[in-house]
């Protein structure tokens, strides 16, 4: 659930939706602000240190490049440190765009909190928790949040992942991120998936182009008005609307249709929201999937010991 916006807010979320189906970049500045690529170099020219060198990667299959190697190795890093030694190296720079940012190192891995403000600081604010296996054999694992306290409210449910309700902002496939590279920038892809959520709150649709895994899910999931998965140009009501409904009535003519499941954050990621992040949560109530994007950065793990279940 997202806030209301004030009419320039809700303009400017617009303009960002608008941007976005046009397949085109954003930009992430200082607290996860999301600006146009365009806007960034603008800026950039006037503050050279706001914003960071390259545009965040998007969630969409049109997204940006890969980060850079620079990205990917904290200074003097030679390799052989974990993983969670590898993302506190970065600290110093989250801490420069994320300043509210802080770290919970845990068995197993890192928790990095950050408030993201997607609008700039006179805008909505928003709170990221996320957690970074000590394990490159798993993917990360994030939630987000537009109220804290005793009754927190996640953000979602749609472009969440099931059954726990994670934050599914790209996939490994897109290669927007790998373990062990910077932390940053998967705040970054959490700003700009927070502005997506403002727009549907708006129009009632996700902006650009979505990735839809079956026709059962894209039943469920993909509104008329949004654009096809197929990447061709049209929406989703004059393209594959058709053949995945009757897709979808020969699965359950044959009995073989399965329901897809309710996304609940676990309670204690509840509760972790509640506490205002000092009741760490319990990593073990919480299921891992195995990272299946191209290897890490210059960088070898151990296999894990933590428990895995596979994404829908």
């Amino acid at each position: 659930m997202v806030e209301s916006p004030n009419a320039h807010r809700r303009n400017r979320i617009l303009e960002l939706g608008v941007w976005r189906d046009q397949g085109r970049l954003f930009a992430v500045g200082l607290d996860g602000e999301v600006s146009k690529h365009e806007e960034l170099e603008r800026e950039h020219d006037h503050d050279p240190g706001q914003w960071q060198g390259s545009p965040a990667a998007s969630s969409t299959p049109a997204a940006s490049p890969a980060p850079a190697a620079s990205d990917a190795e904290p200074a003097g890093s030679d390799g052989r440190a974990s993983l969670t030694d590898r993302y506190l190296g970065f600290r110093p720079e989250i801490l420069r765009y994320y300043p509210t940012a802080h770290f919970h190192e845990v068995e197993h891995g890192l928790w990095i909190v950050a408030t993201i403000f997607p609008l700039g600081r006179h805008g909505p604010c928003y709170w990221v928790c996320l957690f970074l296996p000590d394990h490159a054999a798993f993917s990360s694992k994030a939630f987000a949040f537009s109220v804290l306290g005793r009754h927190p409210k996640p953000v979602g449910p749609r472009h969440t992942n099931f059954p726990d309700g994670s934050i599914c902002a790209f996939t490994d496939e897109d290669d927007a991120w790998r373990p062990g590279d910077n932390p940053k920038i998967l705040l970054n892809l959490y700003a700009e998936w927070l502005i997506c959520q403002l727009f549907l709150a708006i129009e009632h649709r996700w902006p650009g182009r979505q990735i839809g895994l079956d026709a059962t899910y894209r039943q469920e999931e993909f509104g008329p008005r949004e654009w096809c998965h197929c990447n061709s140009g049209e929406r989703y009501g004059v393209c594959h609307y058709k053949e995945d409904a009757e897709e979808v009535a020969r699965l359950k003519a044959n009995g073989a249709y399965e329901q897809l499941p309710k996304r609940i954050v676990p309670a204690t990621i509840m509760q972790f929201a509640a506490s205002r992040w000092r009741k760490l949560p319990d990593i073990h109530l919480l299921g891992f999937h195995r990272y299946m994007g191209q290897p890490p950065r210059h960088f070898s793990d151990a296999e894990p010991s933590i428990a895995v279940t596979r994404p829908r």
